[in-house]
């Protein structure tokens, strides 16, 4: 009798330490019954649902496309210094009510898809003559455009019955852009000198002179009918072939 007690204790204990390893093995999803089955752990209902995404990241804040996505002005939240950075950030998260002072020895730009600041181009006084002249009778227009604005037209019949001609113009907006961009290319002072044509040349076609002065530095350029010309060399006449159609 004695015996069967014991058996009887020693078997209620064997189940109930069972029952309670398949309560952990349940609620943790662990195997301690040594069981094959793998149960999936219970998870709390509101951790299933995904966190918002947000630009609390320190680098999208500076993330940007183009030179527009990126802006100066308000309190960083995070540094409490003037905010400079994506425009989509700045809307979300910057104190636009607190006043502060953009850089202004440097330009704000998107380089690398990143809103940085520059150091701005340095735009040089300069000096754009163009002469063309007819052979046979040294008819001659030189167009003068200065980095002011301002473009001078004279005219010198050469032979040709006539007066000379003095004219003087405004340049266009979208002109002086084209003709500066192109011109305060440190890069053009390395092009050849000479634009010949090489087969098959007219002779009637008038030569192009081209001088320019950026900064103090010069170069002359000789243009005749070239089957190619240099896509900076190219703009600039361009530009001057434009105001000749406005100034004459």
């Amino acid at each position: 009798m004695k015996y069967l007690t014991l058996l009887i204790l020693v078997s209620s204990l064997l189940l109930t330490g069972c029952i309670a390893l398949k309560s952990i093995d349940w609620a943790l999803g662990t195997n301690f019954s040594g069981s094959d089955e793998v149960q999936e752990p219970l998870l709390p209902e509101e951790s299933a649902v995904p966190p918002e995404e947000t630009l609390t990241e320190t680098e999208d804040k500076y993330l940007c496309e183009t030179d527009l996505d990126c802006v100066c002005g308000g309190q960083d939240p995070e540094t409490g210094r003037c905010f400079y950075g994506n425009k989509e950030y700045q809307e979300e998260f910057v104190d636009l009510d607190v006043q502060c002072s953009c850089r202004r020895d440097r330009v704000l730009l998107c380089k690398e898809n990143k809103c940085q600041y520059v150091e701005p181009e340095k735009n040089h006084t300069f000096v754009a003559k163009r002469t063309i002249e007819k052979r046979g009778t040294d008819e001659k227009v030189i167009l003068t455009i200065k980095s002011d604005g301002i473009a001078i037209r004279n005219y010198f019949p050469g032979r040709l019955s006539g007066k000379p001609e003095t004219t003087q113009r405004a340049l266009l907006e979208d002109e002086l852009t084209r003709i500066n961009t192109s011109i305060q290319d440190p890069e053009i002072f390395d092009l050849p000198r000479n634009w010949q044509c090489e087969d098959d040349c007219p002779t009637n076609f008038p030569t192009t002179w081209l001088y320019i002065n950026v900064g103090g530095n010069e170069a002359s350029f000789s243009i005749y009918y070239p089957e190619e010309l240099d896509p900076q060399l190219d703009t600039i006449l361009s530009v001057f072939d434009d105001l000749e159609e406005r100034i004459k």
